[in-house]
């Protein structure tokens, strides 16, 4: 008998393994011992040592170099002592010195199992455990010849095919094409139940569905082309891309690069130019996934959200989960497909493919516009958007790129206006039953048909039991009950207003409510919108509404979660601010959202805006007041935070307002007025797709620049110090005096207006015609004539010429990435944050935006930002109480943490004593050093931490 241990790390070669032995045990039956540990075994690594003494053969899988098994060195010096013929291999051939060098065999045995594997498949462990058996213990059984298996391939039902025309001549070639990426591991390990689910759906559709699995996303020295190599061999015909859409079941990235994590576009999908979108197959069981109302456990978060992000791929559905079949007393692992789940994923994928088809004159859009809190006085209210005006600009290019479009509104004013006649969610204004009014409208019989029929009527259940009635009725006919449904039509598209999320008093509690069903009407309006209607596409209007908080899972959700029911697949942009990243990918993951991100409003330097003003005479009636008591201070109080908010000042401070005033706490000091006067404040809102000029543009060059933007200077504190002054230094201390007797308050500003004046004459309106070497020389000369000319200076200047102003000339992306978009495009992904705070790299936007790259949080500047953070409260503890606290409480938001890169994670890694260690090529964070206590000089101290439910999605890990 011969004797095998085996021990794997990785389920495609345990499954094939498994099942090969049982196939041997059948054909030769008492001629092979198998001895299985590792991964999914429910067997000590260190029972390997029992089994020692009759084994013939010791195999070795991994993945990696991962062994999984913390006492391997000394095992294998056991075997090796023993002359027990041993191989190790990873499945993806990382390090095969260290490999070889750990395993016992001659040469020429070590390479004709490493072909055996390579290949892999069952047939092959089969055949190769019987030359095993032949060549070690003279056993005398037929050997089956090696079978090899393309690397990269098309795959239909079984087979392995390499071109796409002998694809053609097995399926005939039809309209709608789409292409589905998996692994090579799970063709050769059979685990192809999902991929065979897709095939028999897409024929029972009239589509093709063209597999292709690859050995890995790069090319590598075994010979596989990559994934950019193996599309660009199986997914063109005749020279050309071949597919319109791309239903990707890999996990990790599609990158062939690390592009995604500096920012840059992935060239893989750059390239193809067309919808990716991402299956989830999960590693929960079916009963797991159903019961986890996160959707994802950490291991599918890593393995198939994050990456995906970075790539630009679009989230789609859950469409398999991971069971266990019994072989032989073993669990062998299977992804097992959800069938709902894939129709689900294919009816998306089928009409992101249309857009590429359909002609743009017959497309229909349903644009959406949100209205909080809910009434006309809010119709298109978007975070720093002027949505009124943005869609005249929308409706100009949709008209000029051939989509029906009647009306071309004058302005943002004449189109509200024709809102307000055609229906809107606020009741108390209009007459909703005056059937002469242009209102649109479902009959209630047929929503009720529709919705009765959604999960055997449990839908509806869910939702008459919060709701006692249907909003926004209109009897157009009589005895002929309809539903309102806000917005209008022109030509193609209708324009609607979504609907308010809850009725009474108070609405604007629910907007976040992820367990309060929508009421009827909510639903009827989203049914009316993808299938009365009949949009090809959905387009949501700035930041945020909604849809995308409705109850159902966080991500990887049933076909009857909330957000899922109401787009019914529909292709999904989502128009949202580039600086507000966390909520966005809430509608990215529960709202299937492409995002298209869009500038943060002009920025400007304070300088006599009406505002500040105002606030300088509050602080002034405020100082008056101290001498009145408390309950005269209130006023002031409350009238200082109210200007605060007014001027957007609390974000970008970080300053606090608080929801009751309650004591006689200065709100702002002397030197916090100062600090707001060389600040900045926003100036309007932002149109889609509009350049800033003039001193608008140099306003927002000034702000972007004033802080440092990675190892480029800040402007301000290189331009001070051609003055000698320190920029920063002086900023703290405003009344101190300069040594030629001016307050340093009075050189910020004079720095300020010369740096005002010297970009002025920077940035003309003939600066971009200049080549590299004439804006270079442009830039010398107005150094030189400011007595500017130092290095540090000089590269603001060329950062500014080469990088802020063109990044930020490329706003209209915003409104090209749309159309890209609509035609069937890919939108590329883009970094996200706030730009004003040393993120000038986030730029340019119209962007599919991911969040930050989780693994490197916080970064080293959050890290030093952490630490000034943690001794000032340390700091201002001990001046108050003499001692050091024993304990800290800390809130953790998920927007905080992502906009500014970590630092509140930093100071809690600093007051415990602890400082992140980074891997100096990718900047991730890989481990902790205990800083000792000579050198933090102080007691660690404890830290409680609260997290919101943003930072617990955000940051699993």
């Amino acid at each position: 008998m011969f004797k095998i241990i085996y021990y794997t790390t990785t389920d495609g070669e345990y499954t094939n393994v498994v099942t090969a032995s049982e196939r041997l045990k059948e054909t030769y039956p008492g001629e092979f011992n198998f001895q299985f540990f590792g991964r999914n075994i429910k067997r000590s690594p260190a029972e390997m040592y029992d089994e020692l003494d009759d084994t013939d053969f010791i195999l070795f899988t991994l993945m990696g170099e991962n062994f999984s098994y913390d006492e391997i060195d000394s095992f294998l010096n056991e075997v090796h002592a023993r002359g027990i013929t041993t191989h190790i291999q990873s499945s993806v051939m990382r390090n095969p010195e260290r490999q070889r060098a750990l395993s016992r065999e001659s040469r020429e045995l070590r390479e004709e199992i490493e072909r055996y594997i390579f290949n892999g498949g069952v047939d092959n462990y089969v055949a190769l455990f019987i030359m095993l058996a032949n060549r070690l213990k003279g056993a005398n059984l037929e050997q089956p010849a090696m079978t090899e298996i393309a690397l990269d391939g098309l795959y239909y039902k079984g087979e392995v095919i390499t071109s796409i025309e002998d694809f053609y001549r097995r399926s005939p070639r039809r309209k709608i094409r789409i292409g589905v990426l998996f692994y090579r591991s799970h063709f050769i390990s059979g685990n192809t139940h999902v991929i065979d689910a897709y095939i028999e759906a897409g024929e029972k559709r009239g589509i093709n569905i063209i597999p292709l699995y690859f050995y890995g996303a790069v090319p590598t020295e075994v010979g596989n082309w990559g994934v950019e190599g193996a599309m660009q061999k199986l997914f063109y015909y005749k020279g050309k891309l071949d597919i319109q859409a791309i239903i990707n079941f890999a996990a990790f990235s599609l990158s062939t690069g690390q592009t995604h994590m500096i920012g840059g576009i992935d060239p893989v999908l750059k390239k193809l130019d067309i919808p990716v979108i991402k299956s989830f197959s999960t590693t929960q069981t079916l009963e797991q996934w159903r019961a986890n109302a996160n959707g994802m456990n950490q291991i599918d978060y890593t393995l198939n959200l994050i990456m995906a992000e970075y790539d630009g791929q679009i989230h789609g559905q859950m469409v398999s989960s991971k069971e266990y079949i019994d072989v032989a007393g073993l669990p062998v692992p299977r992804h097992i497909a959800y069938p709902p789940g894939v129709a689900n994923m294919l009816d998306a994928a089928i009409k992101y493919a249309k857009l590429s088809s359909i002609d743009n004159g017959e497309k229909k859009l349903a644009i959406i516009l949100h209205n909080y809190p809910a009434g006309d006085a809010n119709i298109g209210t978007a975070s720093g958007l002027d949505t009124m005006e943005s869609l005249i600009v929308l409706l100009k290019r949709l008209k000029a790129e051939g989509f029906k479009v009647d009306t071309i509104y004058q302005d943002g004013a004449e189109l509200l206006d024709a809102l307000l006649t055609h229906g809107t969610n606020e009741t108390r204004w209009v007459d909703v039953n005056d059937s002469d009014r242009n209102y649109f409208s479902y009959p209630l019989k047929d929503y009720l048909k529709w919705v009765d029929g959604i999960a055997n009527g449990n839908i509806r259940a869910q939702i008459d039991k919060e709701w006692d009635d249907i909003p926004l009725l209109v009897e157009k006919v009589k005895d002929d009950p309809q539903i309102l449904i806000p917005g209008l039509k022109n030509g193609n598209l209708f324009i609607g207003i979504q609907p308010r999320r809850g009725m009474g008093e108070n609405t604007e509690q629910l907007i976040h409510s992820t367990i309060l069903p929508p009421h009827h009407q909510y639903m009827a309006y989203y049914h009316y919108q993808a299938d009365i209607f009949g949009a090809d596409a959905f387009i949501h209007v700035g930041t945020h509404g909604t849809l995308e908080f409705l109850p159902g899972k966080a991500v990887a959700q049933t076909p009857l979660c909330f957000p899922n029911l109401m787009l019914e697949n529909t292709p999904n942009f989502y128009f949202y601010i580039v600086k507000n990243p966390a909520e966005g990918a809430i509608a990215k993951r529960r709202a299937f959202a492409t995002i298209i991100d869009y500038l943060i409003p002009k920025l400007k330097f304070v300088e006599g805006y009406d505002e500040i003003d105002q606030l300088e005479r509050a602080m002034h009636d405020y100082e008056r007041a101290t001498f009145e008591g408390f309950e005269a201070l209130y006023p002031y109080q409350s009238e200082i935070f109210k200007l605060i908010e007014a001027l957007n000042l609390q974000e970008d401070l970080d300053i606090e307002l608080p929801e009751r005033i309650d004591d006689g706490e200065k709100p702002l000091t002397e030197d916090d007025f100062e600090a707001i006067m060389q600040s900045f404040i926003t100036m309007g809102l932002h149109t889609l797709g509009q350049p800033l000029s003039g001193e608008d543009l140099i306003d927002m060059v000034m702000v972007l620049t004033r802080l440092k933007n990675g190892d480029v200077p800040s402007i301000a504190e290189a331009f001070a110090k051609t003055r000698g002054i320190d920029y920063y230094a002086a900023l703290e201390n405003q009344q101190n005096k300069a040594p030629d007797g001016r307050r340093l308050g009075e050189h910020i500003a004079v720095i300020t207006a010369e740096l005002k004046q010297l970009l002025t004459e920077l940035i003309t309106d003939d600066f971009y015609a200049l080549t590299n070497d004439q804006k270079t020389a442009k830039m010398l000369d107005l150094a030189k004539s400011y007595n500017a000319k130092s290095d540090d200076f000089l590269t603001v200047l060329k950062f500014i010429a080469t990088t802020v102003v063109p990044n930020l000339m490329l706003v209209g992306d915003e409104v090209e990435h749309l159309i890209k978009g609509l035609n069937g495009q890919f939108i590329p992904p883009g970094n996200s944050g706030n730009i004003s705070r040393g993120g000038v790299d986030i730029l340019p936007t119209g962007r599919n935006f991911y969040t930050v790259d989780t693994r490197t949080v916080p970064t080293k500047s959050a890290w030093q930002t952490g630490i000034q953070l943690g001794d000032a409260v340390l700091r201002d503890y001990y001046v108050e109480n003499g001692s050091y606290p024993q304990s800290v409480a800390i809130v953790l938001w998920g927007l905080s943490t992502i906009r500014s890169k970590g630092d509140d994670l930093a100071e809690i890694y600093y007051l415990l004593g602890v400082k992140p260690v980074w891997n100096e090529g990718s900047g991730r964070v890989v481990g902790l050093d205990i800083i000792p206590l000579k050198e933090l000089g102080r007691p660690r101290i404890d830290v409680t931490v609260r997290i919101s439910g943003v930072f617990r999605d955000m940051f699993p890990n």
